[in-house]
């Protein structure tokens, strides 16, 4: 078979057919990239259906491509007047819009990005009388190239002038990048083509021993894919110099799920924890310095108090003021020894004495004082039987009274307080019941940290240490506590401890 690419074989190929032209008018109507055809003038002559999708409309009969500003602004106006002067011509993608031509005016239009092949028909005589162009809209393509480009650029941005540290690494755990932050708390930078070269970076468990590779929260990203939330590392920079992290981390997937690394994301917490060392140390140096000069208060106080009542001839107020005075003392007691604890228990100091002891009668004998106390609320405890087990008496009356002070702190007056006591054969439980407005669901983990207030209760007094002590406390025990809403109103809070 001949081939067709010469005007001699393709006029004998079309000979045979009754109107060959119908042919060619169909092939440009129905051809789905966008066709124009020019005269030799630079007039377009023809336009196709899937140019005007493309274009948005056909251009204005005094538009003359040979002048068009658009494509000389563009810089390719040169290379196409070449296929008007017998040549092909293949122009590079280039973005344009009808409607911004200055030398004719275009009412509709669309901005499209084009690859534009020109190559010229019917040469007579050595001349051109008619162009064709030949359009490949990728403006799609080309969209989301611009738009994963912006993306990523963000992505650098964002990642460069973030003032929180971010190490990346590929799904091997070479760190492909870390960023000033990082470099900046670190006083420094690795190279760590693997997991193994990780040990450059050092960091310390909280018993002192060294982070192992596989210990650090990025490799249990990268092996067991879990994600790691705030966690407190202390580490030491390359500069030799030591501090305290606060760090996350996660394993970065692919659209199938495939794993392509793990970020980690850290701030240096060192400056707050050093204030933090000096508010505690604050807290226990006038904790212990009070505990002196308050201890001789309350025996006066009380000797007040005591004369007071038994003086017949003491006027009322008299003896008003010295059961205020009384009561104050007693708090202002209770609020230095639970910072005193704090303090013992920042030091490793507070220790528990376990003995035999019958918790049901703890309970209810704590239940009698704090209910004697509050004259606003009723404490109903239930408890059908002994409940023998080893702990530290004087530190559980501490929980149970904490507790039930807070339920009878935020529950409604004139309610009742409801203290359960169950055992099974190895763990003794305490469930103690307001029906108060309960806290919201977002704080019930934070509820046993140190200084921590709820929301709902802000505008109390107190320092929040209550909840933290009974924690801890539970915790010597070898026991542990939560809370939780109850679907009636008010919160339940409950101990468990080992018998």
């Amino acid at each position: 078979m001949q081939p067709l690419g010469d005007g001699g074989a393709l006029a004998l190929a079309l000979s045979g057919l009754v109107d060959p032209w119908d042919l060619i008018a169909g092939f440009l109507t129905a051809n789905p990239h966008a066709m124009q055809v020019y005269g030799a003038d630079g007039h377009s002559r023809f336009v196709n259906p899937a140019f005007l999708e493309v274009f948005g409309s056909a251009p204005p009969p005094e538009y003359n491509v040979l002048r068009d500003d658009v494509l000389e602004r563009q810089g390719v106006l040169d290379e196409l007047r070449k296929a008007f002067q017998g040549q092909r011509v293949h122009l590079p993608a280039f973005w344009y819009d009808p409607r911004d031509l200055r030398s004719v005016h275009v009412e509709r239009g669309r901005r499209s990005f084009l690859r534009l092949t020109a190559f010229p028909l019917g040469l007579v005589d050595g001349a051109t009388s008619l162009v064709v162009f030949l359009f490949e809209d990728l403006t799609a393509l080309q969209q989301v190239a611009e738009e994963r480009e912006r993306l990523l650029a963000e992505r650098e941005a964002l990642v460069a002038q973030s003032p929180i540290g971010i190490i990346i690494s590929d799904a091997q755990g070479r760190l492909v990048h870390q960023n000033a932050a990082a470099t900046e708390i670190w006083a420094g930078g690795a190279r760590a083509d693997s997991v193994a070269e990780w040990g450059q970076y050092r960091a310390f468990h909280a018993d002192g021993r060294p982070y192992e590779p596989e210990d650090w929260s990025m490799a249990r990203c990268l092996f067991q894919g879990t994600v790691v939330h705030a966690e407190e590392i202390h580490f030491q920079r390359f500069d030799g110099s030591r501090g305290i992290m606060l760090g996350s981390c996660a394993p970065l997937k692919g659209g199938q799920g495939e794993l392509l690394g793990a970020v980690s994301m850290f701030t240096d917490i060192s400056p707050f924890k050093e204030l933090e060392r000096l508010r505690d140390d604050f807290i226990s140096v006038a904790a212990h310095e009070l505990r002196t000069p308050t201890t001789a208060l309350l025996a006066d106080i009380q000797m007040l108090q005591l004369r007071a009542q038994r003086d017949p001839a003491a006027p009322d107020y008299l003896v008003r003021i010295a059961t205020r005075l009384a009561d104050s003392g007693r708090r202002f007691g209770h609020l230095l020894s639970r910072l005193l604890d704090v303090s013992r228990l920042e030091h490793g100091q507070l220790a528990i004495e376990t003995r035999p002891m019958d918790l049901r009668e703890l309970v209810c004998r704590v239940a009698a004082d704090t209910a004697e106390r509050s004259q606003t609320m009723a404490i109903e405890v239930l408890a059908t039987e002994e409940i023998h087990g080893q702990w530290d008496e004087v530190r559980l009356e501490q929980v149970v009274s904490n507790l039930l002070e807070n339920a009878v702190k935020y529950g409604e007056s004139g309610d009742i307080v409801t203290v359960s006591v169950d055992a099974s054969p190895t763990t003794a439980t305490i469930a103690i019941e307001d029906r108060g407005t309960g806290v919201q669901e977002s704080e019930l983990p934070h509820l046993f940290d140190r200084y921590y207030r709820a929301e709902t209760h802000r505008g109390e007094k107190g320092l929040g240490l209550g909840l933290y002590l009974v924690r801890q406390i539970v915790a010597l025990h070898g026991g542990r506590v939560w809370a939780e809403n109850r679907a009636a109103g008010g919160l339940r809070v409950t101990v468990e401890l080992p018998r």
